[in-house]
């Protein structure tokens, strides 16, 4: 199960790179997150994985919320121009915030998974929330075996998610799989709209937690 709860830490850690920072844009992002495969141990919780995600843009910062029983609350912030990322956790009664660098996460995150990644655009076309969208296949080699992985992209949105940043585009709909997991994320609807500055502040009642505490605890270290 703590292979699992990584796991869901991981994907939301992906999503929340997943939003439009144009500066002009302002608004709210909802996405899907399904689950499509289980290993058979897993099949009674099936649903129990799957969300529907919340995400508020302003300029360059971003906010990221799911809830589902297996990770209970889980909220992302980052800003850019501060050079934070933010992850505040509600699980178990208890309620933390852990802080990180951006570009040390993303230094950390680089040398971790030691990826390598060709993209071939297909022509293929659809519209997914209002944008056109092309289909690439995405061959990834790691040291564990080779995986492809259909991702469709927005080309008229900047692509500023940072753990996807060589695909041609906003990726808007993709899958995930590992450790037998297979998930599908879809974004569902885009909207401009003012988004309230309080939504980037730390609620009270959070107790402040490093990042090596939040691996040992939830990373399977």
């Amino acid at each position: 199960m703590k292979k699992v709860i990584a796991f869901l830490f991981a994907a939301i850690i992906t999503i929340s790179q997943t939003v439009i920072h144009a500066q002009n844009f302002e608004g709210h992002l909802t996405m899907k997150m399904e689950v499509l495969e289980v290993p058979a141990e897993l099949e009674s919780m099936k649903s129990m994985f799957e969300s529907n995600i919340s995400i508020d843009v302003k300029g360059e910062r971003s906010r990221t919320e799911m809830t589902n029983p297996v990770t209970g609350n889980m909220i992302m912030m980052s800003d850019p121009s501060k050079n934070e990322f933010i992850m505040l956790l509600d699980m178990m009664g208890e309620k933390s915030a852990v802080t990180y660098k951006l570009d040390e996460y993303k230094a950390q995150k680089k040398s971790q998974d030691n990826v390598e990644t060709q993209i071939k655009k297909t022509g293929q076309t659809k519209t997914i929330a209002g944008h056109k969208c092309e289909k690439v296949i995405a061959t990834m080699k790691t040291s564990d075996g080779t995986l492809e992985m259909e991702v469709w992209c927005a080309q008229d949105i900047q692509n500023v998610n940072t753990e996807m940043d060589e695909y041609p585009g906003m990726p808007l709909e993709y899958n995930i799989t590992t450790e037998g997991i297979n998930m599908h994320f879809i974004v569902t609807e885009i909207q401009e709209k003012k988004v309230d500055e309080s939504l980037f502040t730390i609620p009270t009642g959070y107790k402040k937690m490093t990042s090596q505490e939040f691996e040992k605890n939830f990373g399977g270290k």
